[in-house]
């Protein structure tokens, strides 16, 4: 059983489920010519990098909660040259871990069958974690977790977020999990990022009293 301090949203709800995530960073190797003198020769890796990301994007769907962004780009030299290199990172988020296989699948083949003849393309998976959602165990752990904040006169309630920690693992492996027990924040990774200090000594009373109540439940 799990619980970690990651900062609640910015209403102090606590943290039932999260998304997974998956991170790449992809390079994209061609051939550099002159574009006015022999455009023919050269193999642009940015027009690669380009069908990666028409292809890709179709992929995002709000419905479902599986997203795709090309944070960073990069690539090229001059205007006048066809790009040989061009790198992106890509970010993938999502609640069904059955359709990041088959995200990953399609990228993996996308390296394997580049649009261009010749484009050499090196993928690196550099963070994975997998989506959880509340499991019978975790429900219990809630309800404990609740009738604690009832009994201080605390009104306790959950949301499903989108951004990842380490509760992803712990959670998608079937461990009873929760997340957020922190103190209240927001506005995160910003210039702007905040965390209320009121809000400090009710948090770690909160944990307290969770940790003796589920001592007594185990207990009996």
């Amino acid at each position: 059983m799990y619980w970690w301090l990651k900062l609640p949203v910015r209403n102090g709800s606590l943290v039932k489920a999260r998304k997974g995530m998956a991170s790449y960073q992809i390079e994209f190797k061609g051939k550099a010519a002159h574009a006015g003198n022999e455009p023919e020769k050269g193999i642009s890796a940015i027009t690669e990098l380009a069908h990666w990301i028409t292809t890709l994007n179709q992929e995002t769907n709000f419905a479902t909660g599986t997203t795709l962004n090309f944070g960073v780009v990069k690539g090229g030299s001059a205007g006048n040259v066809v790009p040989d290199y061009a790198s992106t990172v890509l970010d993938i988020r999502f609640w069904d871990n059955d359709d990041y296989a088959r995200l990953e699948s399609k990228i993996q083949h996308m390296q394997e069958n580049p649009s261009l003849p010749g484009i050499d393309i090196k993928l690196t998976r550099e963070a994975h974690k997998p989506a959880f959602t509340p499991n019978e165990g975790s429900e219990k752990l809630m309800a404990l977790i609740e009738k604690t904040g009832q009994d201080m006169g605390l009104n306790i309630t959950w949301q499903a977020v989108g951004g990842g920690s380490d509760a992803n693992l712990t959670g998608s492996l079937g461990v009873p999990t929760i997340d957020g027990l922190g103190p209240i924040g927001g506005a995160m990774h910003s210039r702007n990022e905040f965390l209320v200090l009121d809000s400090i000594e009710p948090r770690l009373t909160l944990l307290r009293n969770v940790l003796i109540n589920l001592t007594e439940t185990i207990g009996r």
